[in-house]
């Protein structure tokens, strides 16, 4: 419940190199603070570095999907 701390947390430690499994959870943190654009932004980073849903826990799945279809063109 403390995405604000989260996302610090994330991009303290990510830095330039982030993983895309950090990068989703980043987006997971935007998303569930309402900051949508910031969410797709690093959703899509997270794709552009090999993010697949088979990498996510199963519970974290849905979430994925969402992020997924509002990143895609007409999404």
């Amino acid at each position: 419940g403390h995405y604000d701390r989260a996302v610090g947390d994330l991009t303290d430690s990510m830095g330039q190199v982030g993983s895309p499994l950090q990068f989703f959870h980043l987006a997971l943190a935007y998303s569930r603070m309402g900051k949508t654009p910031d969410a797709a932004k690093a959703f899509r980073e997270g794709r552009a570095r090999g993010l697949e849903v088979h990498m996510i826990h199963p519970d974290d799945r849905p979430a994925f999907q969402i992020l997924d279809a509002q990143v895609r063109p007409g999404g």
